[in-house]
């Protein structure tokens, strides 16, 4: 498929809706699959017209993201309530209720299990203002295929009422397993059957079906009948290769070896087992201190940093623009990616960002992961499982001691042609190829369909 240069070849402009909760300048790690997808699809043909939140008090920002979609890029954004503050709401309830000594009912009402109810998710309030917007921007813009894309699932709900009422070709987007995600805890059996029986509609509902890994898609085909196997396919995540051109790939300090960390913390990825053995080095002097630095830069959901604020080997930073956490990549020596036990269908965004960059990878993680599985057919690192825990100290203190002698830290062979498969132009490319499937099977567009429901 070549590349568009001009929207006007293509006659009437073919349109994707991307149905997106997460999008800029909201921050996070759910952002970057859509805003790349809209800023590359264009040059495949296609225009997408985004349909998201409007940012709240309550989420964290990066507007320097919106400098990387066109302008021409129509975007809708809607009201909602934002769980943050359905939980502040859920505390007031409770504190009442304590104080009116009504303490058993209180202890059910627990501001934590209260937002486990809701259905289908914590962003349940965006599922009906953004489902009537979507007929409408479907309506204005002759829209000819709508993408979800999820967590949260919210957004998979939406996209299944449209398919229903207004027929419109859909793809759903999983970047997260739903129904068969290990760390969703349902409060009851029925939280857990209406959430199976939702994400078997999805997949039976959907055109097609992506998920973000090869073993995602494996599971994902089990919600399936024989029938619809083949709708089920993969796009990975990426990285933006103008991002890590030459210019921005630089070498770390020169008196300190740097281990970067990009990306949150919380309860199902956590640094402890990492930082002990980081400790452990320090105290009994196999890596001095002064020359090491440890980098943590993303929110931190499990209190492990507060325990080393002090520490002269080590730095933490709340939040930072995308733009900062891709020179903080390159100003490190070695990357550090953390994937925990029941993680192995999925993939941290910033892994492939890592390959990017070109820096060694140290992953501790499941050894039959998605992860480690890329890591060790790029060629970019090396991978310590949790029950070899106590090996990774031999890594870190052979790795400072390379380091210090002027040699990599840890020997890596790229394998060029298997990172380039993780471009996000080509990703792009791939997604608009999916597109084109569907759009000669619609022919009246989705709008002749929308009138006759209205």
């Amino acid at each position: 498929m070549r590349e568009i240069t001009s929207m006007h070849e293509l006659g009437r402009t073919k349109r994707l809706l991307i149905i997106a909760h997460q999008f800029p300048p909201i921050a996070g790690g759910g952002v970057f699959r859509p805003l790349k997808f809209a800023q590359y699809l264009p040059k495949f043909g296609w225009e997408p017209v985004i349909l998201t939140v409007k940012p709240a008090p309550e989420d964290t920002l990066d507007t320097t993201l919106l400098t990387e979609l066109s302008p021409s890029v129509m975007v809708h954004r809607v009201d909602y309530l934002h769980p943050k503050r359905i939980e502040r709401l859920a505390l007031r309830i409770w504190l009442t209720l304590w104080r009116a000594r009504l303490r058993f009912v209180a202890r059910k009402l627990e501001p934590f299990k209260v937002m486990r109810w809701l259905l289908p998710d914590a962003y349940f309030s965006w599922l009906l203002p953004g489902y009537l917007a979507a007929r409408r921007v479907i309506r204005e813009h002759q829209i000819d295929v709508v993408m979800t894309t999820a967590p949260p699932f919210s957004s998979h709900m939406i996209g299944l009422g449209l398919r229903r009422t207004v027929g419109t070709p859909w793809i759903a987007d999983y970047r997260d397993p739903w129904s068969q995600n290990p760390f969703i805890k349902f409060p009851t059996i029925v939280h857990r059957m209406l959430v199976q029986r939702w994400d078997k509609a999805v997949m039976r509902s959907a055109d097609i079906v992506l998920s973000t890994t090869e073993l995602m898609t494996a599971n994902l085909l089990r919600l399936c009948d024989d029938r619809n196997e083949d709708k089920v396919r993969t796009i990975w995540n990426g990285f933006d290769r103008t991002e890590f051109s030459a210019e921005t790939i630089r070498g770390s300090q020169a008196d300190r070896f740097v281990i970067s960390h990009v990306g949150s913390l919380y309860e199902l990825r956590r640094a402890d087992g990492f930082l002990n053995v980081v400790q452990t080095l320090v105290d009994a002097g196999e890596i001095p201190s002064d020359r090491l630095n440890i980098c943590f830069m993303g929110k931190d959901g499990t209190g492990v940093v507060q325990r080393y604020p002090d520490k002269p080997w080590f730095t933490h930073y709340d939040s930072a623009a995308h733009g900062e956490a891709i020179a903080q990549m390159n100003a490190s020596d070695v990357l550090l990616l953390l994937v925990n036990e029941g993680s192995e269908a999925q993939v941290p965004g910033k892994l492939y960002e890592y390959l990017a960059s070109q820096k060694p990878i140290l992953a501790v993680a499941p050894p039959n992961s998605e992860a480690a599985r890329i890591i060790q057919q790029t060629g970019m690192g090396i991978v310590v499982s949790h029950e070899e825990i106590s090996a990774l100290g031999t890594v870190l203190e052979q790795g400072y001691r390379k380091w210090k002698n002027g040699e990599p830290p840890f020997s890596i062979r790229p394998n060029a042609e298997i990172i380039n498969t993780f471009d996000r132009r080509s990703q792009a490319q791939q997604l608009a190829k999916y597109l084109d499937e569907l759009s000669p099977l619609y022919p009246c567009g989705s709008t002749t369909r929308l009138r006759n429901a209205r």
